[in-house]
């Protein structure tokens, strides 16, 4: 079994991006459009492995997503991490044990990659799925 990653980012073309890296780096892949999609994919008891969330997304921003997944208590264990092309600031962040950090856009794919690879060693999720 493949690790789940959830992608969470209202550009369509990021969205789509990210699943093609992801898929073709052996990963099965969960996304949505916006921070309350995400919500209701999760309150359908889909469990990820990981998120990845954009910071500035309509309706629910990604740091406000983060914590309000870390406020469900099946859920808090998700790590979660923001991929952001503004410049953030601890203010804007998540105060939450969920919250592993920020991947600034543009980004290269193997930095992305090696951040879930480590997050999936972390959360002790078998062996690492790709080796950059």
């Amino acid at each position: 079994m493949k690790p789940l990653v959830m992608i969470v980012d209202d550009d369509r073309g990021m969205l789509n991006l990210l699943s093609i890296i992801l898929t073709d780096n052996g990963y099965d892949v969960l996304a949505a459009s916006n921070g309350i999609a995400a919500l209701n994919l999760l309150s359908c008891n889909l469990s990820p492995d990981i998120i990845i969330t954009d910071y500035c997304m309509p309706r629910l921003k990604g740091s406000k997503l983060i914590e309000a997944i870390y406020a469900c208590d099946d859920l808090k264990y998700i790590p979660a991490v923001i991929l952001s092309g503004s410049d953030l600031t601890s203010v804007n962040l998540p105060q939450t044990d969920n919250f592993r950090g920020v991947i600034n856009k543009p980004f290269r794919v193997n930095t992305l990659l090696q951040t879930l690879n480590d997050l999936i060693k972390e959360n002790g999720y078998g062996s690492s799925v790709h080796s950059a």
